[in-house]
């Protein structure tokens, strides 16, 4: 920003000469708060997005705008939840969610060695030092309660945790540390009772299924950017995990783990966050092992869903990898549903190659109740044999079953007796 004839470091404005900082800076904080409040009051969507296009690339150099920005929406909250969750128009809260998203990540850096000092305030209250981080705290304390009212609307403001979570380390410890898993599990549940009037203004809470793939994604997030007790305890880590690693509260773990939250209930459509989150907080646990595999293997026979999440617990590979399949073959609910006529009801189902596969290696283990009696599974022997399935040249599921279930019958596989190969993706069976 510099005029013919005058320094980089100044500009001329008639008679006054600036700074190339202290325009910007004082500009736009007259066009933020005008903007501001010129869409609150009248509803101005065309003008404040364009102030905050305008403003974009002076938040991106200028980390003292960025620090007044960041204390003037945390001072203001009506004006950060009436535009970033309350708004109904995507653009605004987009707008609005850029320039914070920007100013975090300058800020954050900034801040970075400061995040967890605080300074005291009149004789009790505390605040942190960190602008960012009482932007965050006021986010989550406050901002869950608008998302659960506005849940057609959350997006946006989920959007800024999870940047915030994923810049590093120090911005998830802190996100820990303000019980961010309590409270996200307990909007995801759906369980708090309804907000005051003020800040509801009379609009009830919606009820009806809303999509979660946001909430769900940050606790997705914080949880596997952690080690838990038993990785510490054991030194025995998953992948992208270490002994530097931020620490998981136990009794935020066992939170995950009350009846408050019935993981179970968000199969199938979430099935990709819940899976890697499960396999996370069950990793050298033999107690959660059992009480996973035991929630799920109840759910995939109730509901005849969620055999993919079941099926990946059962396959980790970590030190209870064989116990994995013992539990799952010796649980109460297979014992008393009977897991001949759990395999059964998925004759039909596209699962049915990975039942099959999981239960020849729980043969093949010699597993006590699963051995009991062998007859039971004999049906797979024709099943397999009338199954159109691509030839393999390694060992078939078939000739292993043969084997194990049937050791003096012969083998008589014609061409047109097709055989499976233990690798086959359920596409290649159809």
């Amino acid at each position: 920003m510099t005029n013919e004839g005058v320094s980089s470091k100044e500009i001329r404005d008639n008679d006054t000469i600036w700074t190339d900082r202290s325009i910007p800076s004082t500009m736009c904080k007259l066009l933020m708060t005008y903007a501001t409040d010129l869409l609150v009051k009248s509803k101005d969507v065309t003008m404040f997005k364009d102030t905050c296009v305008l403003l974009l690339p002076h938040i991106k150099l200028n980390s003292l705008l960025d620090v007044w920005l960041l204390k003037y929406l945390t001072k203001h909250k009506t004006v950060l939840f009436g535009i970033l969750i309350e708004s109904d128009s995507i653009e605004t809260r987009e707008a609005l969610r850029n320039v914070i998203v920007e100013a975090i990540r300058v800020v954050a850096k900034v801040e970075q060695g400061y995040m967890k000092e605080v300074v005291k305030v009149g004789d009790v209250k505390k605040l942190s030092r960190s602008a960012v981080v009482r932007l965050i705290d006021l986010l989550i304390v406050e901002g869950l309660n608008y998302a659960r009212i506005n849940n057609k609307t959350f997006e946006e403001y989920f959007s800024v945790l999870i940047s915030f979570a994923s810049l590093d380390s120090v911005e998830v410890e802190m996100m820990i540390s303000c019980d961010s898993i309590y409270a996200l599990i307990d909007f995801i549940a759906n369980t708090s009772t309804p907000l005051n009037s003020d800040t509801v203004k009379n609009r009830p809470v919606m009820l009806e299924p809303i999509n979660l793939s946001s909430p769900i994604k940050l606790l997705f997030i914080l949880i596997l950017n952690c080690a838990t007790q038993e990785m510490k305890q054991s030194n025995k880590y998953p992948k992208g995990i270490s002994s530097s690693s931020i620490l998981l509260p136990e009794n935020q773990v066992q939170f995950i783990f009350s009846p408050k939250w019935n993981y179970c209930n968000f199969m199938p459509q979430y099935n990709h966050y819940l899976t890697s989150i499960l396999i996370h907080l069950t990793w050298e646990n033999e107690r959660r092992i059992e009480r996973v595999i035991t929630d799920l293997i109840r759910h995939v026979w109730e509901k005849k869903e969620g055999f993919e999440v079941l099926e990946s617990i059962i396959k980790v590979q970590d030190s209870y990898c064989e116990q994995r399949y013992l539990i799952f073959a010796q649980s109460e609910v297979a014992r008393n549903k009977s897991i001949y006529e759990l395999l059964e009801s998925f004759k039909d189902s596209q699962d049915i190659l990975d039942w099959i596969q999981l239960i020849l290696h729980l043969l093949q283990a010699k597993a006590e109740f699963i051995m009991e009696d062998k007859s039971r599974w004999e049906w797979i022997l024709p099943w397999l044999e009338n199954k159109k399935i691509p030839h393999s040249k390694k060992v078939t599921l078939y000739e292993n079953f043969l084997e194990l279930l049937s050791p003096a019958k012969e083998l008589d596989l014609q061409e047109d007796h097709i055989e499976v190969n233990s690798n086959l993706t359920i596409d290649d069976a159809q």
